[in-house]
């Protein structure tokens, strides 16, 4: 007796349908470059089927990803987000690289003709920044927080501050919380508080 299964007109055996079954249920992890960008793909276990996108567009050194687990995102696959870290080719304020390694060349000079932050939001945004940041001093935040209010969208903007001095030397904790309140805003309306948290 032969077990089959009918997938799109083509015939599979149930047992090779089981063993992809198995090998999806695992928690993966991929890492790799694409053209000198590094990048690395965590997926949990009993994923969710949401992707969480983390770029950091600023670093000194290009980012090299291991396989060691990386303590500030396990919160997204804790609660069954995969999670895709892309690094990029230069290190520095390599903005114009950042969009071509991300997004591709049509990108860059996308930006460079039609985008200007207009404030206009349609959606929650919560920003977290430090209290001491050398590299972006908050008063860059508050500029966005000024545009937002022009176009009339403040009712979707959240701006959270966190004391620590530093480049984005925001703790795992803080992360998780900040996350959790921004789902919790999309789905119940429940808008969190600007400011320094309590």
């Amino acid at each position: 007796m032969k077990l089959e299964c009918t997938i799109g007109g083509m015939r599979l055996p149930i047992a090779l349908l089981f063993c992809a079954a198995l090998a999806w249920a695992q928690p993966k992890t991929e890492a790799g470059e694409i053209n000198g960008a590094q990048f690395r793909i965590d997926t949990p276990e009993k994923w969710n089927g949401v992707l969480v996108l983390y770029c950091h567009p600023y670093s000194p050194v290009p980012a090299v990803f291991d396989d060691k687990p990386y303590p500030l995102l396990s919160l997204f696959l804790s609660l069954g987000y995969a999670v895709a870290q892309s690094g990029y080719s230069a290190g520095g304020w390599a903005v114009q690289e950042a969009v071509l390694d991300v997004e591709g060349p049509g990108a860059v000079a996308y930006l460079q003709r039609y985008y200007t932050p207009t404030g206009r939001l349609s959606r929650p945004l919560l920003a977290i920044h430090t209290t001491y940041d050398p590299s972006v001093p908050p008063w860059i935040t508050n500029m966005y927080s000024k545009t937002v209010e022009g176009a009339g969208s403040d009712k979707f903007f959240v701006q959270q501050y966190v004391r620590h001095d530093g480049h984005c030397a925001i703790q795992p904790a803080e992360i998780a919380r900040g996350f959790m309140q921004l789902r919790q805003w999309a789905a119940a309306g429940a808008r969190p508080a600007p400011g320094l948290p309590q």
